[in-house]
């Protein structure tokens, strides 16, 4: 176990009933906050879906009603090359 674990577990705990979208819906390593990098497939499965994001931003297809918490997501964002 990872130390921060426990960390992860109390945020799905405290919060995942509230969350639309779940990181792992089902399957073995279901679990509402945690997106687990180890498993081979998933790197590439994340770099097609922010690929896919990043694609319908430029396209204007991303719906953004100015909400503040999106608003801050995105201003965080970073881009590496």
């Amino acid at each position: 176990e990872r130390y921060w674990d426990g960390y992860i577990d109390a945020w799905a705990q405290r919060y995942g009933r509230r969350l639309k979208l779940k990181a792992v819906s089902g399957g073995a390593n279901r679990h509402a906050v945690m997106w687990d990098m180890r498993d081979r497939r998933r790197p590439q499965t994340f770099t097609e879906a922010v690929d896919r994001f990043y694609r319908d931003v430029l396209e204007r297809q991303v719906p953004h009603d100015g909400h503040r918490v999106l608003r801050q997501h995105i201003a965080n964002a970073r881009r590496r090359t």
